[in-house]
């Protein structure tokens, strides 16, 4: 069963919001606390410069099982190039074994435009790659994460500051 993609609207937020709480604990953010307030930014952000932010819904019987937030920037190294980046992509596990996720994808790289489209996935399981793949992504390197309390070098394994 498919689903509506469309651009999220204000009227939205709550729906939005508590599916934003129920993706990020399956993501490597899951320790970080969502701020509702952050999430209305970006979604007003996405309505008013809509070439900078963007949010896409997938609807289903009224209800909304799906989104991807992105955003777009320059290449610092020559702003005239743009990257689109997709920042976190979720369908609910009710939605899930359906198109939806490649549905907000190709939504997203119609948002995209002509520049260049960067997917990093969040997810603990590296479930995206075969759906990334079979859409003509490719792979490209990896991501590495770590703590850095108070801006201080800490030693691994010891816990020490340096």
């Amino acid at each position: 069963m498919s689903a509506l993609i469309r651009a999220a609207t204000e009227t939205d937020f709550t729906a939005l919001l508590d599916l934003v709480k129920q993706a990020i604990p399956e993501t490597y953010l899951a320790e970080v606390p969502v701020d509702s307030s952050a999430v209305k930014r970006w979604l007003f952000a996405s309505e008013s410069q809509k070439h900078l932010y963007c949010i896409r819904v997938a609807e289903r019987d009224k209800k909304l099982v799906g989104f991807i937030f992105a955003g777009m920037a320059p290449v610092f190294f020559n702003p005239a190039h743009r990257i689109a980046d997709e920042c976190l992509l979720y369908v609910h596990p009710s939605a899930r074994m359906s198109t939806i996720a490649q549905d907000l994808l190709w939504s997203f790289m119609e948002w995209a435009g002509g520049s260049l489209a960067k997917i990093t996935p969040t997810g603990k399981a590296d479930s995206a790659s075969e759906l990334l793949t079979r859409m003509g992504f490719s792979r490209i390197g990896s991501i590495f994460m770590r703590d850095t309390p108070n801006g201080r070098r800490i030693s691994p394994g010891t816990g020490t500051s340096t």
